[in-house]
């Protein structure tokens, strides 16, 4: 099975943003749900509406845990931290997240399909 990995210079490139506004910086937030099931099912078709307006905003995301959702995790475009917290903040849901972790992310690995 044969994955292509970055080499030095296209790592610099994408580091510097090559090919994406130089503006923008991706963003991790790791949000730790607190609230019973009926909570969240309540709030649901508002934060999936919330996310939906915002897509050009999000690298993507999903829910944390196989069984019950025990968080949200999303992969923001923002100018800074603040505007990424802004996004997790702006979010229905964010009443019922505990523990709300924003932090810049630096991909170092190239993207692959799952297929190869």
């Amino acid at each position: 099975m044969d994955k292509t990995y970055f080499t030095p210079s296209t790592h610099r490139e994408m580091l510097r943003g090559k090919g994406r506004s130089n503006e923008l910086k991706t963003y991790v937030a790791w949000c730790e749900i607190d609230a019973d099931p009926e909570v969240l099912a309540e709030l649901r078709p508002s934060h999936q509406e919330y996310v939906a307006q915002h897509r050009n905003q999000l690298v993507g995301g999903g829910v944390i845990g196989s069984k019950a959702p025990i968080g949200v995790l999303f992969i923001i475009e923002a100018s800074d931290v603040d505007g990424a917290r802004a996004f997790v903040s702006n979010d229905p849901y964010y009443r019922i997240y505990g523990d709300v972790r924003v932090e810049q992310y630096l991909q170092r690995v190239a993207p692959t399909t799952r297929s190869g």
